[in-house]
């Protein structure tokens, strides 16, 4: 499993390609954030 932090969440999110690149080698059902992340970003 790997997790993402706000930083790193909100890179994909704004579509960051070196980001969005290297999470799209990563399994879907292998990504995820925490609740505090989601929280951050929903803020």
């Amino acid at each position: 499993m790997t997790l993402f932090d706000t930083d790193v969440f909100v890179e994909i999110l704004i579509g960051n390609s070196r980001f969005v690149k290297r999470a799209s080698e990563i399994p879907r059902d292998q990504q995820g954030v925490t609740i505090v992340t989601v929280e951050e970003v929903l803020r």
